[in-house]
């Protein structure tokens, strides 16, 4: 389903832990923006910046189709680029 793109996000955070609680939660966004490209209606990506620094992000992401349906989401993962192979 192509996508309502102005009602639609996707964002980037640093995963900060929360002092008092221990949680992990979004810090900083680090995200620029949405990332062009002709598959844009049916697709979503963000650009990142050019020197990302190792560590735990979060994204969270929701997507109104054309149709009204809605997805959303959220999920974390690690960057570190000194265990690449």
């Amino acid at each position: 389903e192509p996508i309502e793109r102005y009602f639609s996000r996707i964002e980037i955070f640093r995963a900060v832990l929360n002092p008092v609680t221990s949680a992990v939660q979004p810090g900083e966004r680090i995200d620029q923006g949405w990332l062009p490209g002709p598959r844009a209606t049916r697709e979503v990506g963000v650009r990142l910046p050019e020197t990302l620094a190792p560590g735990s992000y979060i994204v969270q992401w929701m997507v109104l189709a054309i149709d009204a349906h809605r997805t959303q989401g959220s999920f974390m993962f690690t960057y570190d680029p000194s265990s690449a192979t």
